[in-house]
């Protein structure tokens, strides 16, 4: 909390914010698999992720609703029924749609992990996970390098690659 206190303690080349969240999907990518197991039934393991997850969920979203006639909510969040069943599931990010409250698009990753998981147990995929763990970072790297706009070059045999920064380039 001395960060916020004192503004020049603040490391500004680290992202406190997203390293937090980092150590979080590392930590759930350990736990939420090993919790299917150990219950051994998809829908204890719901049930539990369900009472977890949905009674501060909607205790925010409540909250935020509330207060929306001092505080506006975010002009991101859409007024129509997407916006409601993007809430509903979670897959708010997943989907396009802003959340209430700014933090909430880490739930739509946590709820995509949890039907990955759902499906590799189900099929039997987890018996082999080494292999899955691979092919996911494959399909991430790929993604990442697709998604980020990113542009190679080669000269003399060597090849540079770097992101797109502005239409300028």
């Amino acid at each position: 909390m001395l960060p916020w206190f004192v503004p020049s303690l603040r490391p500004y080349w680290f992202s406190l914010g997203v390293y937090g969240i980092f150590v979080f999907f590392l930590v759930s990518g350990y736990i939420i698999p090993a919790s299917l197991e150990r219950h051994g039934d998809v829908r204890a393991f719901w049930i539990s992720r369900f009472f977890r997850l949905y009674p501060l969920y909607l205790a925010i979203i409540v909250l935020v609703l509330a207060l929306a006639w001092w505080v506006p909510v975010r002009e991101a969040v859409v007024r129509d029924g997407s916006a409601v069943a993007a809430h509903a599931t979670m897959l708010l990010d997943v989907v396009g749609i802003g959340g209430v409250a700014d933090t909430m698009w880490t739930l739509s990753y946590e709820m995509v992990f949890y039907l990955v998981v759902t499906a590799l147990f189900l099929t039997r995929g987890h018996e082999r996970s080494g292999t899955w763990a691979i092919v996911f970072a494959v399909a991430a790297v790929l993604v990442g390098l697709v998604a980020s706009g990113g542009r190679c070059s080669g000269a003399g045999g060597r090849r540079t690659c770097r992101a797109r920064c502005s239409s300028s380039d």
